[in-house]
């Protein structure tokens, strides 16, 4: 592969990048079952992959400390946090206490310290750092302006979620016979969470003008999921957002 100096890049470059990366993700997920190890891998993958199409891909960085257009992303992430600490307080009080303590296990394991800082970073260092941009870019390259219109935005935003979604999709040796048994059954088990937290994100980075929203609210989804998890189950939803 070799650089270019803007995020402009053609289809096929970006569909072989996206292709690699997810063959590389799918693979150690089926060759690696230690979470921190694995994650380490994939970072490697996600952070490499760009480096090596765009120069200056690493420029994300310095965009996290840059100043937001606005600060709504923010009161989104507050809120994400919020919610399901009235709800669990109110309604479901009585596994309050069993919910914060899976989160504190949870917080300090060598999975969730990979899940909360490695995992974040390294995937909005590749959707929102690079391939937003190389989205955004072809858009505008294309009808030859750069206001885009609210169709077109909303389109960036969702293939973003999708590719996010695709290499969340969850592989493992026995995802066959988890398959078939959920086809017998009449479910279709397809995890949702991953597609809609690309979508917030996705619209974050875009509404505030830096990828730090988005980096924050995709680590506090990592944090906290097991305080979503009492709320989840109740509902009938938890096998559809975390798998």
């Amino acid at each position: 592969m070799t650089h270019t100096r803007d995020g402009t890049q053609t289809p096929a470059r970006i569909f072989s990048i996206l292709l690699i990366a997810f063959l590389m993700i799918k693979v150690s997920a089926l060759l690696i079952p230690e979470p921190f190890v694995r994650h380490l891998g994939v970072a490697c993958v996600l952070f490499g992959l760009p480096a090596m199409s765009v120069r200056r891909s690493f420029s994300f960085f310095s965009e996290i400390i840059r100043r937001p257009k606005n600060y709504w992303g923010y009161l989104v992430c507050f809120l994400y946090i919020l919610i399901p600490v009235i709800i669990l307080g109110t309604v479901y009080s009585a596994q309050w206490n069993k919910a914060f303590a899976e989160t504190k296990q949870w917080i300090f394991s060598s999975a969730g310290f990979s899940s909360i800082i490695i995992a974040p970073v390294a995937e909005e260092f590749f959707f929102r750092g690079w391939l937003l941009k190389a989205q955004i870019a072809l858009a505008e390259q294309k009808q030859s302006t750069k206001a885009l219109s609210g169709a077109g935005l909303f389109w960036i935003c969702y293939f973003n979620a999708l590719f996010f979604w695709l290499l969340h999709f969850p592989v493992s040796p026995d995802m066959f016979t988890f398959w078939s048994q959920a086809l017998a059954q009449g479910v279709l088990p397809v995890p949702t969470g991953p597609f809609f937290l690309g979508i917030i994100a996705a619209s974050l980075t875009m509404l505030t003008g830096n990828p730090a929203a988005a980096l924050l609210i995709h680590s506090l989804s990592n944090t906290l999921g097991p305080l979503w998890w009492p709320l989840l189950r109740d509902f009938g939803m938890l096998s559809y957002f975390y798998q």
